[in-house]
């Protein structure tokens, strides 16, 4: 990290020959703790693996075919008495919108077909799922339908009583803890919560008083400092000059009201298409928000 000490001005002999203005920079050598930090975090998210199961494996151990394993882990719409909305799908996936659910979903791509793999924790949904409410496995096995209402399910019930069922499931999966996670686009590179736990065990925050001491430059060019910026990259990749991966090192600069302080330590754990990312710092701080895991 470097900080820029002053910047000397122009002279009208630079003016003519066309030079920039140099400047004094002082810059701060990583120490021994954030030299550790890196290679733990690039370990870390090369290391880290989440097991995958095909769907056919999938519905196999969950006990239904691969169709109604496909329409419940995506949206399955029920109606109540009064036409209300009742999902009942586990919404881990959406192929419309090119999106999923990182670690309980991934995309494989095979040839120019999509297909899609579960997690064990989907897996473990799936099966309590089923087990706490086989009627609306049932009903989907039966009927593939765009809606289905409460006579699909309890044909012998009260309009009443199938509300109170319809809902009792619409609560249950609400307290799941998929259900804080939100799909992201396909494209999206996202640490799995496995890596992260393990970042934020293995992570040794910086002491003070143990920084090395500053280099000071002088005559340093600006454009040595920070590259020329190129308009079609988004703004993140501006700043780094390039393009992050997971288990970067970065610095926060600020410049926001909820950034955390100037000069904190963190590194990548989401990078998405539009060149933004989330980061895990080593220190909490006030402003911060919980990633989603």
């Amino acid at each position: 990290m470097g900080t820029v000490l002053k910047g000397s001005r122009r002279s009208r002999g630079d003016k003519a020959s066309g030079q920039e203005p140099k400047l004094s920079i002082q810059i701060l050598p990583n120490s021994d703790s954030e030299m550790q930090n890196m290679r733990v975090c690039r370990r870390a998210m090369h290391h880290a693996s989440v097991r995958y199961f095909t769907d056919v494996a999938t519905s196999k151990k969950v006990g239904c075919s691969t169709r109604v394993l496909g329409m419940m882990t995506s949206m399955v719409n029920a109606k109540d008495s009064k036409g209300k909305n009742v999902g009942l799908g586990l919404s881990l996936k959406s192929r419309g919108q090119g999106a999923y659910v990182p670690d309980y979903c991934k995309v494989v791509r095979r040839q120019d077909n999509v297909f899609y793999e579960y997690s064990a924790n989907a897996l473990q949904v799936l099966q309590q799922y089923k087990l706490k409410f086989p009627w609306v496995f049932e009903a989907v096995t039966k009927e593939n339908k765009k809606d289905y209402y409460g006579d699909d399910f309890f044909p012998n019930a009260s309009p009443e009583d199938r509300d109170r069922k319809l809902y009792e499931v619409q609560r249950w999966l609400k307290r799941l803890p998929l259900s804080r996670r939100p799909m992201v686009k396909q494209e999206a590179k996202i640490a799995p919560e496995e890596a992260i736990r393990a970042l934020q065990q293995a992570l040794v925050p910086l002491r003070p008083g143990a920084q090395a001491k500053p280099v000071h430059l002088e005559n340093v060019a600006p454009m040595s400092v920070l590259a020329p910026p190129d308009p079609s990259l988004p703004r993140p990749a501006i700043l780094k000059v390039g393009c992050f991966e997971l288990g970067d090192r970065v610095v926060s600069v600020g410049g926001h009201p909820n950034a955390p302080p100037f000069g904190s330590h963190g590194v990548v754990v989401s990078v998405y298409p539009n060149g933004l990312v989330e980061a895990v710092f080593d220190r909490e701080y006030l402003g911060l928000s919980l990633i989603h895991i």
